[in-house]
């Protein structure tokens, strides 16, 4: 069984917990980005990818799901579609990448589930995890949203038991990772559906008895991911940020390159309570707008929200103006409120909205201008 930190009494990371992990995770970052200065390339790696484990050791087993693949008349296998992406061909050549990289670690082994453009069911990914007697099953995806404006990366995982446990704690690892990339972080959550966990890859491997996480990268649709994605290799920097997440999880070293995350404390985690960790269902139930300022032509607004029966934080909002809505900001991490400031004549209508991490929303009231 994988052992994770479980001090805390909660399944969230505390004030003092998290800046622990905050302090943590930045030398873990700063580790990773002087290993990617002297890193072979992707390509002359690849080629020892599934590394052997020193003799006598048993090794760390990891099996990436490059999720979708398969026909093209077959639209659940594509995934997303926003040119010039397309979900089924990144998640593969990010698991390549990954596999690569952590073939310089010793003692661990890396399988994918697949290697080409080929399509597999769910259960069929699970069984080549147990296969592997793997030790994680680690989903590659990328995002999108009916709304078009959600942005980030999220991690999901069983909702059930001490692999609830892992996942988040591992989920954490990568989230601090991810967002030193400059995405979003929208947090680990879970969703329960009428048969146990809701995403069958999840349920498969929780029922083989293997620690799941499907790791939303970021949003194929939004302006906000997009902008990083169609960066100079930011695809690369991707796939060093999981391999970097999964080495220091799972506490492996590189004798060739001096790397050495043995040391590395994993955020602490509980195992989930009995019945499991739902989603949340419902949305924001507080959000109030009042005006606090004018100058000049320039008013001033706070919006209070909360999601009192949730123990998932807010995390967005947005202000609609006669009728043109703005884009999506970020909530203030902790905050009950936050103030934002526009150009609006007396008369104006403007309301506020408030986004919780199930992408469920609620609008304050319409205020007239004063």
């Amino acid at each position: 069984m994988i052992k994770t930190n479980r001090s805390l009494t909660g399944h969230r990371l505390s004030g003092a917990a998290r800046a622990a992990f905050t302090s943590a995770a930045a030398a873990v970052t700063a580790a990773a980005l002087a290993f990617g200065t002297f890193l072979a390339p992707w390509a002359a790696l690849h080629a020892q990818a599934a590394s052997a484990a020193p003799a006598g050791q048993n090794p760390v087993v990891i099996v990436l799901d490059p999720g979708h693949g398969g026909p093209l008349e077959n639209s659940d296998n594509q995934g997303a579609i926003y040119a010039p992406y397309r979900e089924k061909n990144l998640t593969l050549q990010l698991a390549k990448a990954i596999q690569a990289e952590l073939s310089v670690y010793d003692n661990v082994q890396c399988f994918l589930t697949r290697e080409d453009d080929s399509s597999l069911t769910l259960s069929e990914r699970a069984d080549i995890a147990a296969a592997h007697h793997a030790d994680m099953l680690i989903c590659l995806h990328f995002n999108a949203s009916n709304r078009h404006d959600y942005y980030g990366s999220e991690v999901w995982t069983s909702a059930f038991g001490h692999n609830y446990a892992v996942g988040a704690s591992f989920g954490e690892t990568e989230l601090a990772m991810l967002s030193g990339l400059g995405l979003y972080s929208k947090g680990v959550k879970t969703r329960i559906g009428q048969h146990g966990d809701y995403y069958g890859i999840i349920r498969h491997s929780d029922a083989a008895g293997i620690p799941c996480v499907l790791i939303e990268h970021c949003y194929l649709d939004s302006e906000e991911d997009r902008s990083l994605l169609s960066g100079k290799d930011f695809l690369s920097q991707l796939a060093h940020a999981d391999a970097v997440s999964i080495a220091a999880w799972f506490h492996l070293k590189s004798s060739s390159y001096g790397i050495d995350f043995t040391q590395y404390v994993r955020p602490e985690t509980a195992d989930a309570p009995a019945g499991g960790i739902p989603q949340d269902t419902t949305a924001p139930d507080v959000c109030t707008l009042e005006q606090i300022g004018r100058s000049g032509s320039r008013v001033s607004f706070r919006l209070t929200a909360a999601d009192t029966d949730s123990s998932y934080p807010l995390l967005y909002y947005s202000y609609t103006v006669d009728g043109k809505t703005s884009r999506l900001q970020t909530w203030p991490k902790g905050s009950s409120s936050v103030t934002f400031t526009i150009q609006a004549p007396k008369g104006t209508q403007v309301y506020g909205t408030a986004h919780n991490s199930y992408e469920l929303s609620t609008d304050s009231s319409v205020l007239a201008v004063k």
